[in-house]
């Protein structure tokens, strides 16, 4: 009973605390010694061959962006894509974008040119959101946003950054819903065009509906949103090109380094319907070249992915 009464003494169990605390530390120190010693390796990437995120700020000779003709593109790289032969039966087949560090906001992504699955953005959370982007894509994307509202705009951000799942789940989806048009239009039988003639319905195959969903919707990686690059951005006005906002942008969203994706007069060339609500980052110094000379993004790099 004695020896219990001892344990539990006030100034031995003070002492036992002490000498419990003191191990603690000096295992800890031994633990930090040896991993310095004896470092761990790191574990096996998914894709053993990815290649690291670069700063992408670090690569900018100028605050505002690489132009075109400054572009330096990475030659021989080991960046890859799985999702390369996907709609390949349907004679979509793009290949690797050229991937370049220094002109990153100028990557083509489009039916053509796919975003490899390894390489690797550097996100950030628009404040008050769930929407990322690329981090200096916010950043431009923050000013404008501000400098909108000193003239009572709402630049409402709608999506930003899609991993290549979220994009082929809103590619099938647009498959699923032109199919279901185009049952419908047979279905409901023939029209007539503007001189009165009959015109006999016609059943749409599937490789001429998935060709028209990749007209509306990107195919995965072929998006800018893969890269975190495009933003869509709405108003309170349910038809957005008729808007306020809309019209702002296209007036001033080249000075924070926005260009419209998707223009109403390039569709032949980006191969893509009009999407006023797509807003894509190219850097300050580009835009203002697109913006001059009226050029889409394909259109701005033909010079120099020939």
């Amino acid at each position: 009973m004695k020896k219990f009464k001892k344990l539990f003494d006030v100034n031995n169990f003070r002492k036992i605390l002490f000498r419990i605390f003191v191990g603690i530390i000096a295992f800890s120190l031994i633990g930090y010694i040896f991993s310095l010693i004896f470092p761990r390796k790191n574990n096996p990437s998914a894709y053993p061959d990815t290649t690291p995120a670069v700063d992408k700020l670090t690569y900018w000779s100028d605050k505002n962006g690489t132009v075109a003709k400054d572009i330096e593109f990475i030659r021989d790289s080991d960046y890859k894509c799985e999702f390369i032969e996907e709609y390949f039966q349907y004679g979509l087949l793009p290949k690797i974008t050229k991937i370049s560090n220094n002109g990153w906001n100028l990557l083509l992504l489009n039916k053509n040119n796919i975003l490899p699955t390894n390489y690797e953005v550097n996100l950030k959370q628009i404040t008050g959101t769930s929407i990322r982007l690329e981090s200096p894509v916010v950043d431009a994307f923050n000013s404008m946003y501000f400098d909108a509202t000193k003239v009572g705009l709402a630049l409402t951000p709608y999506s930003g950054y899609r991993t290549f799942e979220s994009q082929r789940r809103l590619f099938e989806n647009k498959i699923y819903a032109l199919e279901v048009e185009a049952a419908s239009e047979y279905a409901n039988g023939g029209s007539y065009d503007a001189q009165g003639n009959y015109i006999e319905p016609v059943r749409k195959d599937i490789k001429t509906i998935v060709n028209e969903a990749a007209s509306y919707v990107c195919t995965p990686g072929c998006s800018d949103h893969n890269a975190g690059l495009s933003i869509d951005i709405v108003s309170q006005n349910d038809d957005f090109e008729q808007s306020e906002e809309y019209k702002w942008l296209c007036q001033n969203a080249h000075n924070y380094g926005f260009v419209l994706r998707y223009p109403s007069d390039k569709e032949k060339i980006t191969g893509m319907h009009f999407q006023p609500y797509c807003w894509r980052f190219v850097g300050i110094n580009a835009a203002k070249e697109m913006k001059e000379k009226n050029l889409c993004l394909e259109e701005y790099l033909s010079s120099v992915l020939k």
